[in-house]
């Protein structure tokens, strides 16, 4: 089943048609996950707007404990992928591990059900995606 899986999610983020995931594919991929999961407002919001997009978002995700880990990242994937999506719980898995790699700063060694994100973590996380929207937008 994995197997048919991963045929099908890399069929999907293979743009160029040639089979196989190139780098530059994954990174627009993740790309693409962590504007989902860490959005900022729009390109032209300030500083200020961006931390605030993101504190609040932040605070959604973590449902009021303070604590935004996998799970809860998890659950804000399946949140945001479209209904009908194929193999949700297994793309809202790799989307948080994503974030997770991309923003967590400070517990790389732990297991991924142990990581967590801290608030400076995630807003860091929303000002970088925004500036990378505005260099290529």
């Amino acid at each position: 089943k994995l197997k048919g899986i991963s045929k099908k999610l890399i069929g999907d983020l293979d743009k160029d048609g040639d089979g196989r995931l190139s780098w530059d594919e994954f990174k627009a991929f993740e790309g693409q996950v962590l504007e989902r999961l860490a959005p900022g407002p729009d390109i032209s919001a300030s500083s200020g707007e961006i931390e605030g997009a993101a504190s609040s978002r932040y605070d959604a995700l973590a449902g009021g404990d303070g604590a935004l880990g996998y799970g809860e990242l998890k659950q804000g994937a399946r949140e945001q992928l479209p209904e009908g999506t194929e193999h949700l719980s297994l793309i809202a898995q790799l989307a948080a591990r994503i974030t997770l790699d991309a923003l967590d700063t400070d517990e790389r060694d732990k297991p991924v059900a142990e990581r967590t994100l801290s608030r400076d973590e995630y807003v860091d996380g929303a000002r970088e995606i925004t500036k990378r929207q505005k260099s290529t937008g």
